[in-house]
Formats: C-alpha cells, structure tokens, sequence
C-alpha cells in the first residue's frame, strides 16, 4: 500500500487558514456520492488511508482533510477558529472550492465533533452521518469530563480522558514538548491489545 499524502490544499477565504486535504474526484459517470473523512485525536487524514484507498478504488469520491491543528493544516494558537460551527464552514469552504455539493461525512473521535457542528450548521449538505467511536454531540452541550473520569476510573481501572485534563493543565505543552518521543509511542503504540 503506497503512503497516501494530502493532494490539495485552500486558504479558507476571508480567514489566515490553510488546510490541506486528500481529494479523489467522483470519477466521470459514477453515481455514487463523495465520502468526508474526518480524522481523531491525535491524527490526520493519513488516518483513513486504507478506507480511502479502499473506497476510491469503487468509484467514490473522497475528501479527507488535515483538521484544524493537525498536519499540513494552519495551527492558530487562537481557540476562537477551533469552535465547531467556525471549522464546519472551513469544510464548507472546501467543498465550495471543489464543486461537491453534498457529503457522506464519516467522523472518527475527535472527528464526530466536527462532523456533528457540520450536521448542525450545514444539515443540507451531509446527506449522510457516520459517528465512530464517539456519537452526535448537539452544539453547546458540555461534556462532563471529570464525571466520566470519576465512572470510567471506578469501572474500568483507569480514566478514559484523563489525557483531556493533563492537556490543559498548567505547563502540560512545555512537558509534552520535552518528551514528544514518548508521548507519541505512546499514542502509537506498535502492539496489539486485548480488551479480555
């Protein structure tokens, strides 16, 4: 399998945004529709490399891009861009620029935020919504992150975003920026585990 790399890229009109993005045109006489890719925590579209492959090879179209702080794209240190209705019309921007009037948008993660602002915002364009691993999230609804650490910690042993709360702990960035190595072996790890 070659190494999938984002193809395109937009400045987002009107914005100092850039985002890249992997763009496989519908090709000519298919009907089928195109397939938004909207990569997690901590990753890039690179992420959906073999469902891009694996889909573009039966004739749909793909977008799949770089969210928001995640690869090729811009990373404003401002959090104003990073709310979900501003990045939902940066996709729209990108669709607008390629001509794709609607999407089957498919979130992973992270991902589902930004796909569920896009289904809120811009409902006329998502024909169709795929929710991995995480669900639909209506904007404005706070997620109780200390809560679900207190139940998953009591239930499964360990605080299933505790990541969340160390990232934006004083100091997290300086500590992360000293270890990156170890933070993303971490992330990434090579061995398979077994949830018995």
């Amino acid at each position: 399998m070659a190494i999938l790399k984002t193809n395109k890229s937009l400045r987002i009109p009107g914005k100092n945004l850039t985002y890249a993005y992997v763009h496989i045109p519908t090709p000519a006489g298919s009907n089928k529709p195109t397939l938004l890719f909207i990569h997690g925590f901590p990753a890039t579209s690179h992420e959906w490399q073999p469902q891009i492959e694996f889909f573009s090879s039966r004739g749909y179209g793909i977008i799949a891009p770089d969210c928001l702080g995640f690869g090729g794209t811009s990373k404003p240190l401002d959090t104003t861009p990073y709310i979900g209705k501003a990045m939902a019309s940066d996709i729209i921007a990108i669709l607008d620029h390629e001509k794709i009037a609607t999407v089957i948008g498919i979130g992973h993660d992270w991902g589902t935020y930004l796909l569920s602002s896009l289904a809120a915002w811009h409902e006329s364009r998502v024909e169709r919504l795929v929710f991995l691993s995480v669900g639909y999230s209506p904007p404005g609804k706070k997620l109780d992150v200390h809560g679900i650490n207190r139940v998953t910690k009591e239930k499964l042993g360990y605080e299933i975003f505790g990541y969340q709360v160390f990232f934006s702990s004083e100091g997290a960035g300086e500590i992360i920026g000293r270890h990156v190595s170890l933070i993303h072996t971490t992330i990434f790890r090579a061995e398979e585990h077994s949830l018995s």
